[in-house]
Protein backbone atom coordinates (compact mmCIF):
# COMPACT_ATOMS: atom_id res chain seq x y z
CA UNK A 1 0.00 0.00 0.00
CA UNK A 2 1.29 3.53 -1.15
CA UNK A 3 2.09 6.27 1.74
CA UNK A 4 0.78 9.45 1.30
CA UNK A 5 2.80 12.44 0.52
CA UNK A 6 1.69 13.45 4.69
CA UNK A 7 2.48 9.61 6.00
CA UNK A 8 5.75 10.15 4.80
CA UNK A 9 6.18 13.17 6.13
CA UNK A 10 5.11 12.33 9.48
CA UNK A 11 7.93 9.77 9.38
CA UNK A 12 10.62 11.84 8.65
CA UNK A 13 9.37 14.42 11.36
CA UNK A 14 9.54 11.12 13.86
CA UNK A 15 12.93 9.62 12.68
CA UNK A 16 14.23 13.30 12.68
CA UNK A 17 13.03 13.71 16.35
CA UNK A 18 13.56 10.38 17.65
CA UNK A 19 16.08 8.53 15.91
CA UNK A 20 20.09 8.96 15.85
CA UNK A 21 21.33 7.58 12.73
CA UNK A 22 24.63 5.35 12.58
CA UNK A 23 26.40 3.89 9.71
CA UNK A 24 29.97 2.11 9.43
CA UNK A 25 31.98 0.86 6.94
CA UNK A 26 33.51 -2.99 6.94
CA UNK A 27 35.54 -5.02 4.30
CA UNK A 28 33.83 -6.09 1.03
CA UNK A 29 31.70 -9.42 2.38
CA UNK A 30 31.35 -9.09 5.71
CA UNK A 31 27.67 -7.68 5.29
CA UNK A 32 27.08 -10.92 3.67
CA UNK A 33 28.17 -12.55 6.69
CA UNK A 34 26.59 -10.07 9.20
CA UNK A 35 23.43 -11.03 7.43
CA UNK A 36 23.79 -15.00 7.69
CA UNK A 37 25.25 -14.18 11.22
CA UNK A 38 21.88 -12.42 12.59
CA UNK A 39 19.84 -14.49 10.58
CA UNK A 40 21.65 -17.60 12.42
CA UNK A 41 20.64 -15.87 15.75
CA UNK A 42 17.04 -15.51 14.99
CA UNK A 43 17.97 -11.25 15.04
CA UNK A 44 17.30 -8.27 12.64
CA UNK A 45 20.76 -6.64 11.57
CA UNK A 46 19.82 -3.57 13.71
CA UNK A 47 18.89 -5.72 16.52
CA UNK A 48 22.25 -7.41 16.14
CA UNK A 49 24.44 -4.34 15.92
CA UNK A 50 22.61 -2.91 18.56
CA UNK A 51 23.04 -5.38 20.67
CA UNK A 52 26.94 -5.78 19.65
CA UNK A 53 27.37 -2.41 20.51
CA UNK A 54 25.51 -2.28 24.11
CA UNK A 55 27.22 -5.49 25.19
CA UNK A 56 30.51 -3.96 24.22
CA UNK A 57 30.15 -1.12 26.13
CA UNK A 58 28.38 -3.27 29.00
CA UNK A 59 31.82 -4.87 29.02
CA UNK A 60 34.46 -2.52 28.63
CA UNK A 61 33.37 0.67 29.69
CA UNK A 62 35.55 0.49 33.06
CA UNK A 63 38.69 0.63 30.06
CA UNK A 64 39.23 -2.71 30.83
CA UNK A 65 39.21 -3.11 26.78
CA UNK A 66 42.46 -5.00 25.35
CA UNK A 67 42.11 -4.49 21.59
CA UNK A 68 41.64 -7.60 19.65
CA UNK A 69 43.86 -7.75 16.85
CA UNK A 70 41.85 -10.28 14.78
CA UNK A 71 37.98 -10.80 15.83
CA UNK A 72 37.05 -13.72 18.00
CA UNK A 73 34.27 -16.63 16.51
CA UNK A 74 31.00 -15.81 17.44
CA UNK A 75 30.53 -18.78 19.79
CA UNK A 76 26.54 -18.41 20.17
CA UNK A 77 24.98 -22.06 18.66
CA UNK A 78 22.62 -21.10 15.75
CA UNK A 79 18.85 -20.03 16.51
CA UNK A 80 17.90 -23.13 15.38
CA UNK A 81 19.88 -25.03 17.28
CA UNK A 82 18.91 -23.47 19.91
CA UNK A 83 15.70 -24.53 22.14
CA UNK A 84 12.62 -22.18 22.50
CA UNK A 85 13.09 -22.22 26.66
CA UNK A 86 16.74 -21.14 24.99
CA UNK A 87 15.86 -18.33 22.90
CA UNK A 88 13.30 -17.28 25.51
CA UNK A 89 15.90 -17.06 27.80
CA UNK A 90 18.56 -14.93 25.56
CA UNK A 91 15.71 -12.10 24.51
CA UNK A 92 14.77 -12.07 28.20
CA UNK A 93 18.47 -11.33 29.19
CA UNK A 94 19.26 -8.75 26.41
CA UNK A 95 15.69 -6.86 27.78
CA UNK A 96 18.16 -6.36 30.85
CA UNK A 97 19.18 -3.25 31.75
CA UNK A 98 23.24 -3.26 30.85
CA UNK A 99 24.31 -2.78 34.22
CA UNK A 100 22.23 -5.91 35.60
CA UNK A 101 23.99 -7.91 32.70
CA UNK A 102 27.44 -7.32 33.44
CA UNK A 103 26.60 -8.48 36.94
CA UNK A 104 24.98 -11.27 36.07
CA UNK A 105 27.56 -12.52 33.61
CA UNK A 106 30.53 -11.65 36.67
CA UNK A 107 28.30 -13.76 38.93
CA UNK A 108 28.54 -17.03 36.41
CA UNK A 109 31.86 -16.67 35.76
CA UNK A 110 32.73 -16.59 39.51
CA UNK A 111 30.64 -19.64 39.92
CA UNK A 112 32.53 -21.23 37.19
CA UNK A 113 35.77 -20.00 38.35
CA UNK A 114 34.91 -21.47 41.74
CA UNK A 115 33.20 -24.87 40.59
CA UNK A 116 36.59 -25.51 38.52
CA UNK A 117 39.10 -25.17 41.67
CA UNK A 118 36.76 -27.48 43.26
CA UNK A 119 36.86 -29.62 40.54
CA UNK A 120 40.86 -29.51 40.59
CA UNK A 121 40.96 -29.65 44.01
CA UNK A 122 38.93 -33.01 43.99
CA UNK A 123 40.99 -34.14 41.26
CA UNK A 124 44.46 -33.73 43.56
CA UNK A 125 42.98 -35.61 47.07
Amino acid sequence: MAKTESEKAANRRYKEKNIDFIAFETRKGKKAEYQQVARDLGLGQMEMYRLAVEEFIANHAGGDFLPVVKPAPIMSPPAEKLSSQEKTLLLEFNKLPTDVRKALLKTIETINANQSVATENHDTD
